[in-house]
């Protein structure tokens, strides 16, 4: 089983660790005062839409600046830096303060956390803001499936889209909202490449709207578009006479 990070995590359940870990205040842990210290956490899943947006409660022991480097992967093996953070507030005895980051990607999948420190500061665990993916920029290498008689995959877009292709996207979740905007990147030698934007909810309903892409060198277009409302599947469908290079798209609640 995995950890939920959407819910709350406690330090003391780390799996990883290395330097000196000692135990911290309601089951948290405490960073080794002197030299290089990490608690690690396996197996977090995070899903689809993943999300960017950290709060961890921290009691140190006095009002300086602390920093925590955040790894995905252990950093002794494969792990990548994903970014510093930093943490300064007036000391409380024994009180945890939150503190909450943007991180500079939305973490997704399954992954593994580490926490790196220099210093010693109280870590009690953490939390992740449970975001929808259908209001995070898609890169049309997001999809969950591609599939058709013409494309090519190259980085993050799907170019040379020709006929009856069709990208496919799960639980984008649009809540109560059935009119929203899309903006769309892409690329047409056509005067017009309409694409079909189908979405179709967990009660079976769906709802069909026609995106009107216009040619023009890779730029983005914005457009107002009919969805279902709730968690839904969401299709781009390009029909016969296609010639379309898709970078990805956005949808926004404007």
């Amino acid at each position: 089983a995995g950890l939920d990070p959407y819910s709350f995590v406690s330090a003391g359940l780390y799996d990883l660790h290395s330097g000196e870990i000692g135990s911290g205040n309601e089951k948290g842990i405490a960073f080794a005062r002197f030299g290089r210290s990490m608690v690690g956490f396996t197996h977090v899943e995070f899903g689809r839409a993943g999300s960017d947006r950290l709060t961890l409660p921290i009691f140190a022991l006095d009002g300086q600046k602390y920093d925590i480097d955040l790894y995905l992967g252990d950093p002794v093996r494969d792990g990548r830096l994903l970014t510093r953070l930093t943490y300064q507030k007036p000391s409380i005895w024994n009180v945890y303060q939150e503190e909450t980051w943007t991180l500079p990607e939305v973490i997704r999948g399954t992954q593994t956390l580490c926490f790196v420190m220099t210093e010693k500061v109280h870590l009690k665990g953490f939390v992740f803001e449970k975001q929808s993916r259908a209001w995070q920029a898609q890169k049309a290498s997001d999809a969950d499936a591609v599939f058709g008689d013409s494309f090519t995959r190259e980085g993050d877009a799907v170019l040379e889209i020709g006929n009856n292709v069709t990208l496919l996207w799960e639980e984008m979740d649009f809540g109560e909202r059935e009119t929203v905007g899309v903006t769309v990147e892409g690329r047409t030698p056509l005067n017009l490449n309409a694409i079909t934007l189908r979405t179709e909810n967990e009660d079976g309903k769906t709802v069909t709207d026609l995106i009107p892409f216009r040619g023009e060198e890779r730029g983005r277009q914005s457009f107002r578009v009919q969805v279902c409302g709730g968690k839904a599947r969401v299709s781009l469908i390009f029909l016969p006479g296609s010639r379309f290079d898709l970078y990805g798209f956005r949808f926004s609640r404007e």
